[in-house]
This record gives C-alpha cells, structure tokens and sequence, in this order.
C-alpha cells in the first residue's frame, strides 16, 4: 500500500515536471516568434494571446460555477431525501407504537379496532402524546 503511494506520487512529480518542461519549451518558441515579428504584428499576436487566455480563463469560471451549483443542488436533493426517509421512519415507528398499544388493550380490555381509532384521533385532537406500551 505504501509503495502504491509512493509510485502514484512519484508518478505526479514527473508529470508535473513534464508539463512544466512543455511549459517552458512553449514559452521559449513563444519569445523565438514574438522577436522574428515586427511590432504591430507582435502586438496583434499578444492582443490575440490575452484575448484567448481571457475566454480561458472565463470558461473555467463558468466550469466551476456550474460545478458547484451541481454540487450545491445534489446536496439539496440528498438532505432533502434524508429529512423524507426520516419522516418516513417517524411515521413507521408511530404505526408500531400504536400497533402495539392497540395489541395491548385488546388483550387487556377486549378493546374492538374502531373504538382504538377514535381513541387515537381524540388523542391526536387533543395534541397529547400518545402512550406506548413497552
């Protein structure tokens, strides 16, 4: 495992030498063609050049904008289902609960279902909490 780590960050250093290899050799034959130029074609070229890096740069923005409103919009959605699912197991541990207070009084007390239904939406009318037999 640490010998994968260390060829995975092996492997980066030399790309990142790579590219800064590139880099430099781009900007060497950048500089070899900006002084075989003559100054208004030179300052064509670099008005081109800033005007490309500028609708670079302006598209990675825009890239990253999106990716975090992508980012913030799955999290809305995931909290979102995470308070349904919660609500869903509430509901299912308060259908058990009067599950087993009605099994409760129906032993106890020979209690029908309808009167237990009335019972609870009193209950629920009257704002108390319901009791539960454990």
């Amino acid at each position: 495992m640490q010998q994968r780590k260390e060829r995975s960050m092996a492997k980066k250093a030399e790309e990142a030498v790579r590219l800064q290899r590139e880099c430099q050799e781009q900007l060497d034959e950048e500089i070899q063609l900006l002084k075989g130029m003559e100054e208004p074609q030179r300052l064509e070229y670099l008005r081109m050049k800033q005007i490309e890096e500028q609708r670079v740069r302006e598209h990675l923005e825009e890239r990253q904008r999106k990716e975090g409103e992508r980012g913030r919009c799955l999290m809305e959605e995931a909290r979102q289902e995470a308070m349904y699912f919660l609500s869903q197991k509430r509901l299912m541990e308060q259908d058990h609960d009067m599950l087993v207070e009605f099994i409760g009084l129906e032993r106890a007390h020979n209690i029908t279902r309808p009167w237990v239904f009335s019972y609870f939406q009193l209950i629920e009318i009257l704002g108390l909490e319901t009791p539960v037999e454990k």
